[in-house]
């Protein structure tokens, strides 16, 4: 077998025409322009720069970097603004849990003092709507929290994939 190989290989075109040699196949290395022409004709002209009224690639440098740097300071905006924005939405959650918690307080006062006769039951009903209606803007402001963590994600460029949402729901900022 390895006799075959090698044989093989002296008989072909590279190998005979290094050694001076024509190839055996003469046909197969001619030259055909008429071909090349044809062949050509089918790709498409490529041209970098080189038409009249298109800038060129220096050009096409010199108007890409201010590009580049106004989208790298439109993405820093961005990042600082949902920073500044977070910062602000996570002391509303806490004012208002504070507030959640005072009015929980108030019910659970206002339900002792009715069961023990000292007061009618209208206290222990504005205490709910009080309690309700701070819960009800407890919420609110966790849906503008979470709305305002996503906002931050994309404006750091990260994406949005489970991980994210696992980590995000196990943080305690939130």
């Amino acid at each position: 077998m390895c006799r075959s190989g090698s044989v093989l290989s002296q008989h072909h075109p590279d190998r005979q025409r290094r050694r001076g040699q024509q190839p055996t196949q003469p046909h197969v290395h001619r030259r055909r322009p008429d071909l090349e022409l044809r062949a050509a004709d089918q790709y498409p002209d490529l041209h970098c720069g080189s038409e009249p009224g298109e800038p060129g690639p220096k050009a096409q440098k010199n108007i890409r970097v201010p590009q580049y740097e106004k989208t790298i300071q439109t993405a820093f905006r961005e990042v600082a603004d949902a920073l500044a924005a977070r910062s602000t939405c996570i002391d509303q959650v806490r004012s208002q849990q504070q507030l959640v918690d005072a009015a929980a307080d108030t019910l659970r006062l206002s339900m002792m003092l009715f069961r023990a006769r000292v007061n009618d039951y209208l206290p222990v009903l504005m205490a709910q709507q009080r309690l309700y209606s701070a819960q009800q803007t407890l919420l609110s402001l966790k849906q503008a929290q979470l709305a305002n963590l996503v906002t931050l994600y994309k404006a750091l460029g990260g994406g949005w994939n489970e991980h994210t949402v696992a980590t995000a729901s196990a943080s305690p900022g939130l």
